[in-house]
């Protein structure tokens, strides 16, 4: 999440708007930039992530399927991507904030949190406002896939980060520095 969140703080914080935004390209280019940026870091980190799971899971031989590990850890995968989707968004809407780092860990807290509640009272309601409870270890390993209605909810809410954080963002007055 700061990494999504620190695409467009930067901005603020380091007086940068003003050289970004006189170049010769437009907002839409600068946002696919920012957002591709992000994609990239997501992809780069899950696949470390993956490439060191695979090796310590032959190198320790556990009792489940390969199909069923890959489902665990793309889940780290996408639960990443939702969190820089957020960022994203909350950087657009709002970007002057000076600490990133201590926005993404409290909000990282909280969704964690939520989940902590969901499970604590059994309640798969609540569990829809936190990413954690999408992709829940046990439920995978019972089904053997991810829980359709979390994965629909999931999608919604990252493409609806993106959308959203794209029209804030052309819509959004810069502040130049004189």
């Amino acid at each position: 999440m700061h990494f999504g969140l620190s695409l467009h703080t930067k901005e603020c914080t380091e007086n940068t708007s003003e050289y970004l935004f006189t170049k010769p390209c437009g907002r839409r280019m600068i946002y696919r930039g920012k957002t591709q940026c992000l994609l990239g870091g997501v992809c780069v980190v899950g696949g470390a992530y993956l490439v060191a799971s695979l090796v310590t899971m032959l190198l320790f031989k556990p009792g489940f399927s390969l199909g069923e590990f890959f489902l665990l850890a793309i889940s780290f995968f996408l639960v990443t991507l939702f969190f820089g989707a957020l960022g994203l968004l909350l950087g657009s809407c709002k970007p002057n904030n000076r600490s990133p780092l201590l926005t993404a860990g409290l909000i990282v807290f909280l969704e964690y949190c939520i989940t902590a509640f969901s499970r604590t009272v059994s309640n798969r309601m609540i569990g829809f406002l936190s990413p954690f409870s999408f992709f829940n270890p046990s439920e995978i390993h019972k089904l053997r896939f991810y829980e359709w209605d979390y994965l629909i909810w999931y999608i919604f809410l990252v493409a609806a980060f993106l959308i959203l954080s794209h029209a804030v963002l052309m819509k959004r007055d810069i502040k130049f520095v004189a």
